[in-house]
């Protein structure tokens, strides 16, 4: 089993990336942010914002936190070490939970998606490979805002842990950057690109990709075709 770690900041497409890895058989997918959900549901209740500011898909699953609140744990560093101290402490036992349960299902890669990936020192110590979705800022800040119905004081605030170099990449570690760059389409397509350099594709995922190539490709068919006609005549020949 392969163990990769997917990273960036809000709205540069993670979760999109994941979501459309997570559909293929052989993938599990340990999505931190609803882990933390539940977490700030069950413990933090009083730090969250009202009902009436977390009206989007998103925020109603994952509240969104008080902006005083982040802002005294985001722009000290101190404080925000403290504050993903106690965040790791709460999820790293269900995300290890998580990725058991995926190994015992037989699954061949398993991805790790946190904003925060980096704070898991020892889980990134056994990652084979760290990815960051990079997305330009301000075509990522304009989504996050409509995404999470953000203030634009909201929306810088979620850059901070990355732009003041709170979060670093952990160093030894393989890793690799993808840009979200274009259409959600060109994002499949890295997210496709990644999934079979693993080699992990089943039989029917196989035979499919070779039928695709066959249909983009009709001359390459047509001449395996005829390879395999010549060689059976060939073989008549010689019993003759």
């Amino acid at each position: 089993m392969k163990l990769i770690g997917i990273l960036g900041s809000s709205g540069s497409g993670k979760t999109t990336f994941t979501e459309y890895l997570e559909k293929k058989p052989s993938v599990g997918v340990v999505h931190v942010d609803l882990i933390t959900a539940d977490i700030k549901k069950k413990y933090f209740k009083s730090f969250l914002q009202s009902k009436d500011k977390n009206t989007t898909e998103n925020t109603i699953v994952s509240p969104k936190i008080k902006t005083g609140v982040r802002t005294l744990f985001y722009k000290n560093k101190f404080a925000f070490n403290l504050f993903i101290n106690i965040r790791n402490k709460l999820i790293e036992k269900q995300m290890e939970n998580q990725i058991r349960e995926f190994k015992n299902k037989g699954k061949k890669l398993v991805i790790i998606e946190d904003w925060a990936l980096p704070t898991h020192k020892k889980l990134c110590r056994r990652l084979d490979k760290i990815y960051a979705i990079k997305r330009n800022l301000i075509t990522r800040r304009r989504a996050l805002k409509e995404r999470d119905n953000l203030s634009t004081r909201e929306v810088k605030l979620d850059d901070i842990p990355y732009s003041l170099k709170y979060i670093q990449i952990p160093e030894k570690s393989d890793f690799s950057t993808i840009y979200n760059d274009g259409s959600i389409q060109d994002l499949y397509k890295k997210a496709e690109e990644l999934y079979k350099s693993f080699e992990i594709l089943t039989f029917d995922e196989r035979y499919s990709v070779r039928g695709k190539e066959n249909l983009k490709n009709p001359e390459r068919k047509s001449e395996k075709s005829t390879k395999k006609k010549q060689k059976k005549q060939d073989n008549v020949l010689d019993q003759k």
